[in-house]
């Protein structure tokens, strides 16, 4: 019998009762890994050699599960009623450019003249001339989408993605990547 198997299943019975053994208590079980041999080409490797690559397999998952954590949720309590209305609009036009995309009659499904009297995030100038044209622009080139003919709705479509790209240019650059998707 080769030094590092066990009588009853080899090697492979020997990492599986281990692997086991890993839910029911790890301490135990990491002595057990630690100490365990593996034979490759009659040469003994030992897991103490690998603790290195063990340790940043850990640390790695590590750093990848609490960059999960670290993100912030989609909708803030911070977060003003315009800015959420404009996460809805942009989820309502993405699924519009999917209908447009199809051939069919895009239909919003969020009141999107709202963006006239949403509430903006302190400092915002959404009651000035320039928004308040910049929104009615926007307004009219949807209503233009809504009422086009699906051979002219991709071009309308685009008008309506250029007039929000214009306002975000001018009012709130942040968001401009996202909107770039919906092109």
């Amino acid at each position: 019998m080769l030094s590092g198997t066990s009588p009853k299943g080899g090697t492979i019975g020997c990492l599986i009762r281990i692997v086991v053994s890993l839910r029911a208590d790890y301490q135990a079980a990491y002595h057990r890994l630690y100490s365990f041999t593996i034979i490759v080409t009659n040469m003994k490797f030992h897991l103490h050699l690998f603790r290195p690559a063990f340790l940043f397999a850990a640390v790695a998952m590590s750093v990848f599960a609490l960059s999960f954590a670290a993100q912030p949720a989609e909708n803030n309590a911070a977060d003003s009623e315009l800015t959420l209305l404009m996460r809805q609009m942009y989820y309502d036009t993405a699924m519009m450019k999917s209908a447009v995309k199809k051939r069919q009659k895009p239909v919003p499904g969020v009141q999107h003249n709202q963006l006239l009297s949403a509430v903006a995030t302190e400092g915002k100038q959404t009651k000035s001339p320039a928004y308040q044209a910049m929104g009615q622009a926007y307004l009219k080139a949807l209503e233009e989408l809504l009422v086009a003919a699906p051979k002219d709705a991709k071009d309308r479509y685009k008008k309506l993605i250029d007039s929000c790209m214009s306002c975000h240019t001018a009012f709130c650059p942040g968001p401009k990547m996202r909107i770039e998707k919906l092109y």
